[in-house]
């Protein structure tokens, strides 16, 4: 975790390499280089900034990084605790859901996305409200692996279909 300098060029730069911690979906460790600084100091600043990151929101995993990356782990447990014709009853919402989400970055998945998703599958969908907890839950799982702070699904305003709204009525 010293910062050293090199010669590149004839000219003088500095580096590090930092130990980040053990991945927390690998478990192996995890370490950083960052090169190409012109002094010293900079090296430095860079260091701490990279340590505060960590000490604020811990190691964050690398390996998964999109939605389908996401889909694929939580559908890998989700097809277990359910029965077959569950599942082949969920396939259509599944897709649809990637859609949607697959080639999205999780961390750029954000509320107002989410609720344009949500007024386009109550358009589409008879039965739009049998997604909002699947992709609740999916997210859900990205919340608890820390690769997200917040669930952007739990803060979606949900329409009220003309069916609900007589229901208030009565």
């Amino acid at each position: 975790m010293t910062i050293k300098q090199y010669i590149k060029n004839d000219k003088k730069y500095y580096m590090f390499q930092v130990y980040l911690g053990k991945d927390p979906v690998t478990n192996k460790e995890r370490r950083t280089t960052r090169r190409g600084f012109k002094t010293k100091k900079e090296a430095e600043l860079a260091l701490a900034k990279i340590k505060v990151e960590i000490d604020v929101n811990g190691l964050q995993s690398t390996q998964i990084k999109t939605f389908k990356e996401l889909f694929d782990l939580w559908y890998e447990g989700y097809r277990k605790s359910v029965k077959g014709s569950t599942l082949l009853g969920k396939k259509t919402i599944l897709n649809e859901i990637l859609n949607h989400f697959g080639d999205l970055e999780i961390k750029k998945i954000t509320i107002a996305y989410c609720q344009k998703v949500t007024n386009l599958l109550s358009e589409k969908r008879k039965a739009w409200k049998l997604y909002i907890p699947c992709i609740k839950n999916i997210l859900k799982l990205a919340v608890n692996m820390q690769i997200i702070k917040t669930n952007p699904m739990d803060y979606i305003c949900l329409l009220y279909t003309s069916d609900a709204a007589d229901d208030l009525t009565r």
